[in-house]
């Protein structure tokens, strides 16, 4: 909560912030405050739920929430095909995405990211190449025909199979848990255009080619959201081929509206990049609000953008 983290199936659900509508968080002097309500009902003031949630713990302990839940879907199944570029992926996106299907998920993981995934759901090892993953959610008949008008939007498809069951509780599982493998390991998180999702995708795989590190890309295609896992050796000059990538992929995603930040990097990566990137033109708001509901800088202190 703390992170507005969210998953695959955001793109139907929303982020932990959208479901939000009610907090109790503990102040840094120990007061105990409420935000919201235990129910959905209008409320005048101001949203203090969007506030506390996604600000790093840099404000105040989160220690109790309730949300607005959705019931269980009947059926849930998967389309995935397999493509042989990213590029040829990018048509194929934007007509599910302009279609009237109803999608509770579309994740795009480039070759590397595919390879992985298998490891841990063999149902789609039969599958080479970048990947396109649809998720349909509705009662059984609903599904089975949002899967079929998806298979015809994709004639540019390798290979295709629907997921059910336990093949498709594994798979999920595998993209959001992903597990990179192993040696140093950073994390990147980029947010940009639909329209760029491919280009990003491109843009982190020619950087990892130019400077010799290997990277799994997954990108939540339909919300623009993109993860790099980059991998490199051990040692200094390992840790300064990772840095070396954050700034050209952070430009790459400001010109594309967006934005970049590190996840998880080694220490060394960190002290050589700027984790967070430009604080924009909201900061000194950002530093007002920390001054008022922090002012000791006990929080948190230096964790979120700027240094907050």
């Amino acid at each position: 909560m703390a992170a507005n983290a969210s998953g695959p199936r955001r793109l139907r659900y929303g982020t932990a912030r959208d479901l939000l509508i009610g907090l109790r968080v503990v102040d840094p002097d120990g007061t105990v405050t409420k935000a919201g309500a235990k129910v959905v009902k209008n409320v005048t003031g101001y949203d203090m739920n969007k506030l506390y949630v996604g600000s790093l713990g840099t404000l105040g302990v989160i220690v109790e929430a309730t949300f607005r839940l959705y019931p269980i879907p009947a059926t849930e199944r998967t389309w995935v095909a397999s493509f042989s570029t990213a590029a040829k992926t990018r048509e194929v996106i934007g007509r599910i995405l302009g279609s009237p299907l109803v999608p509770s998920a579309v994740e795009f993981l480039n070759d590397t990211a595919a390879a992985e995934v298998a490891r841990h759901s063999s149902s789609i090892s039969g599958l080479r190449g970048v990947l396109l993953a649809v998720a349909i959610a509705s009662v059984p008949e609903a599904v089975e025909a949002q899967l079929r008008s998806a298979e015809a939007m994709a004639q540019e498809a390798r290979g295709a199979l629907v997921l059910e069951g336990a093949a498709h509780e594994a798979f999920w599982a595998a993209v959001r848990d992903f597990d990179p493998g192993e040696g140093s390991a950073m994390v990147l998180k980029a947010s940009v255009l639909l329209t760029k999702v491919a280009e990003a995708v491109e843009q982190g795989e020619r950087l990892a080619a130019q400077r010799g590190i290997r990277v799994a890309i997954i990108s939540e295609a339909g919300t623009g959201i993109v993860r790099y896992y980059f991998r490199g050796d051990d040692g200094a000059d390992g840790m300064k081929r990772l840095a070396e990538v954050v700034d050209p992929l952070r430009a790459f995603a400001v010109e594309a509206k967006g934005s970049l930040v590190v996840l998880q990097a080694p220490p060394e990566v960190k002290a050589l990049v700027d984790v967070w990137g430009p604080a924009g033109k909201g900061f000194m708001l950002m530093q007002g609000l920390k001054g008022q509901f922090d002012p000791g800088h006990i929080l948190s202190p230096g964790r979120f953008v700027g240094g907050l």
